[in-house]
């Protein structure tokens, strides 16, 4: 039921796309369109390459599994979402990392170098960034009275996790995408 919560949730967004959360969710109705790309990579005219690609997702979908495991476990064992009476619990936490960490992707793809310290998106797309992550963390407060979408308010460990998880995302794809990695790949 969580998923059809969701689903209907994401319906209505993208019916109202002049809010700025379906702005969002519709990525090129958002930040996209105004974001730059690195000096250095204007130099030179290019041809559309899409063979670091593979590159990028043999990095980047082990790094994302780790974490996706390591999100599981901390849910299951340590917030001890692991019974039926907890099943909401664990699929509205599951629902706020994952979003969360799959919106600061954007910042690792759009650029070779290091997102937020070497390369900085536009400040609307570094915005956009910034209000689907708040969205993200409210929308199951705001909607936890509703019983179709089985969103519950999750404990302030829970947002220490994402918080270390997310850290530990970012300092993983640091460190696996060296620079010549980083300039195959885009």
């Amino acid at each position: 039921m969580m998923v059809v919560g969701a689903l209907l949730l994401y319906r209505l967004v993208l019916l109202h796309a002049d809010h700025p959360v379906g702005v969002v969710v519709m990525g090129n109705n958002g930040g996209y369109q105004h974001d730059n790309v690195d000096k250095e990579f204007l130099l030179k005219p290019r041809k559309w390459n899409t063979k670091g690609l593979g590159t990028f997702m043999n990095v980047m979908g082990p790094i994302s599994s780790i974490i996706d495991v390591l999100a599981f476990l901390a849910f299951w064992f340590i917030l001890g979402y692991n019974n039926i009476a907890s099943e909401s619990y664990f699929q509205t936490a599951w629902f706020v990392e994952c979003l969360i960490s799959e919106t600061l992707i954007i910042h690792f793809v759009r650029t070779s170098k290091i997102p937020f310290v070497q390369s900085r998106a536009n400040p609307i797309l570094t915005a956009l960034t910034m209000v689907t992550i708040i969205g993200t963390i409210i929308t199951p407060i705001l909607f936890h009275n509703i019983s179709s979408f089985h969103f519950e308010i999750l404990p302030p460990l829970y947002y220490l996790i994402v918080i270390g998880l997310t850290a530990l995302y970012v300092v993983l794809s640091l460190i696996h995408i060296s620079e010549p990695t980083r300039l195959r790949c885009i």
